[in-house]
């Protein structure tokens, strides 16, 4: 069989395009590594509107923290406590106008907890994880209702449930921590008064948000 000019050509073409494809492989597998940085994992405000749990300010808008992280605080007869979080109230434009407020989660994860629990009233606990795939428990408690369900994988900014007052056995506002712990498995963890421990096992929500806030 007799072999055309412009067949030979083509396997000349061929072979030369291989080659290069080789070249630039073999410098490919040459270079060393480039590590890539992760996504940054973002948290906002749970509560608020889509502008102001966008904004820097923290709190967002008139919402206020009226029991601060690790406060040492005691509420009707009960013992005396550290506040494993913050308690994010609304008073503006009326007295209890966070009552019945949309609240929203922090940032992307998946819902561990759903349920209306002893003293807590509902609570939805939602676990995240940051870039290092390091997680972070989010406490959403003493709500009126819940959106979500256990399994759900929700994002930052999905309405999880609206801010109750515990089953009317405390003022409307929303108790919100972060903890290092697992309070998927332990939802109604409570310190009490040991201080050391609320520093060991959970976050200033307002200084962790600001972190992660960009």
């Amino acid at each position: 069989m007799t072999t055309s000019p412009a067949q030979i050509q083509r396997i000349r073409d061929l072979a030369r395009q291989l080659d290069n494809e080789l070249a630039d492989l073999q410098t490919a597998l040459s270079t060393p590594d480039v590590p890539i940085a992760p996504a940054r994992v973002r948290f906002d405000a749970p509560v608020g509107t889509a502008e102001e749990r966008a904004a820097a300010q923290l709190w967002p808008g008139k919402w206020f923290d009226a029991t601060g992280f690790a406060q040492r605080y005691q509420v009707g007869t009960r013992p005396w406590a550290v506040h494993t979080g913050c308690d994010l109230n609304l008073n503006f434009p009326a007295y209890n106008a966070d009552a019945h407020a949309p609240v929203y989660a922090p940032s992307d994860g998946t819902v561990m907890v759903a349920d209306l629990l002893p003293v807590w009233g509902k609570v939805v606990v939602i676990r995240h994880l940051l870039e290092d795939g390091t997680p972070v428990y989010s406490r959403l408690a003493h709500l009126e209702r819940f959106d979500v369900v256990k399994g759900d994988l929700v994002q930052r900014g999905f309405q999880i449930g609206k801010v109750g007052n515990a089953e009317g056995t405390q003022a409307w506002h929303l108790h919100y921590d972060l903890a290092r712990i697992n309070l998927g498995e332990k939802p109604t963890d409570w310190p009490g008064d040991d201080e050391p421990r609320v520093r060991r096992d959970y976050f200033d929500p307002l200084a962790f948000t600001q972190e992660h806030h960009v």
